[in-house]
């Protein structure tokens, strides 16, 4: 049970409720809500370093929360990191398959080539292992749009039209010549 005044105030609770506010409640508005008079908890406050205590409480609050948010997003980034990595190895596979089976153009292969190079590159970073180029302090992002827009260019570029995925595509339909 917790300690009470002499009039039966209980001052660690009224203590709690200045320390915890979120809306910062002053010692005034305290003194009023609870009967008593603003000097009173004025000085209750000052011996009891309310102060201090609701300026650690609320950063503590904030520190936990934060690390909550960070945790969250963290979550998130790991999570497109797979879902981005599923489908650069599948695109290298299919790319992969298609070179090997000679049905790719000049200038289509070397974009096929080009690309499992850098499908590659990229897959070896977000496995942890950057290459002599990539710094260690490697900041994984989505890929923005325009970046899946080229990926995808590159694949509808190499569709045959037969619905089976990347080709020949005659030179590619893109109008794009090889990089």
């Amino acid at each position: 049970m917790a300690r009470q005044g002499a009039k039966g105030v209980d001052w660690p609770a009224i203590e709690r409720e200045y320390v915890r506010s979120p809306e910062g409640i002053a010692y005034p508005a305290l003194a009023k809500k609870h009967g008593l008079h603003p000097g009173t908890v004025t000085e209750h406050g000052r011996r009891g370093r309310w102060v201090a205590k609701r300026a650690e409480y609320h950063e503590e609050a904030t520190r936990k929360a934060l690390g909550k948010a960070l945790e969250k997003e963290a979550e998130q980034q790991a999570d497109q990191i797979v879902d981005t990595r599923a489908g650069l190895l599948e695109t290298f596979c299919v790319l992969l398959e298609r070179i090997q089976s000679g049905s790719l153009e000049a200038n289509s292969l070397d974009a096929a080539a080009n690309a499992l190079v850098n499908i590659a590159k990229f897959l070896e970073v977000l496995g942890g292992n950057p290459d002599s180029r990539t710094e260690q302090s490697v900041n994984i992002r989505p890929l923005d749009p325009a970046e899946i827009k080229r990926l995808k260019e590159l694949v509808y570029a190499l569709d045959d039209g037969d619905g089976t995925g990347p080709g020949d595509g005659g030179g590619g339909s893109s109008g794009e010549g090889a990089e």
